[in-house]
């Protein structure tokens, strides 16, 4: 009995390992799989935080590309105005800077405007030299109180306001853009 005992617990030990064998090799599949499977996703997931970094690296080149254009465009708008600011300060100053290319600029502009016989020239009342000029040149002057170089020609109902900071203010874009194409050369790039 014992034999037949011994036996049975023999065929039972045997079939036991081959199922523990089975089962072994199966796990062991099945881990295989599994990190085959992990390393493929894991290839996949570095690949794709690769790429987003990537993206996002360029994204932060690109700013700070487009941080510095716009600090170049402020600075060369900053230079622009100032050079436009410039060019009205001395224009204002030329009656004590020049008077004889004031008082030849003053002509040139009554002149360009066409005026008839009828015209009339108001000038700043404390702008003496202009108004003698403007007499002389045969026009019909008055005088008012405003600080301005400049004058106003009046001739029937068209009134030409050529004081000095309207005209500025008139042109300013024309200024502008002739002050950015003489700092940064053709096209002006224009801010």
């Amino acid at each position: 009995m014992d034999r037949i005992t011994n036996a049975i617990l023999q065929g039972a030990r045997a079939q036991a390992e081959t199922i523990v064998a089975g089962a072994r090799a199966k796990a062991a599949e099945i881990l295989a799989e599994a990190r085959g499977r992990a390393r493929e996703s894991s290839g996949a997931i570095a690949a794709e935080a690769a790429k987003q970094a990537e993206a996002i690296r360029l994204r932060g080149g690109s700013a700070a590309k487009m941080s510095s254009s716009r600090k170049l465009l402020a600075g060369r708008r900053a230079s622009v105005e100032r050079a436009v600011a410039l060019a009205q300060i001395r224009l204002s100053a030329l009656p004590e800077t020049d008077p004889d290319a004031y008082l030849r600029l003053l002509s040139a502009m009554a002149k360009s405007a066409g005026a008839s016989a009828n015209a009339v020239v108001t000038v700043g009342g404390g702008d003496r030299a202009a108004a003698e000029m403007f007499e002389s040149e045969g026009y019909t002057v008055r005088r008012a109180e405003y600080p301005a170089p400049g004058f106003i020609l009046t001739d029937g109902d068209i009134e030409y306001n050529c004081v000095f900071p309207a005209i500025f203010e008139a042109n300013r874009e024309a200024a502008e853009t002739a002050a950015a194409a003489a700092l940064f050369g053709e096209g002006g790039g224009r801010p």
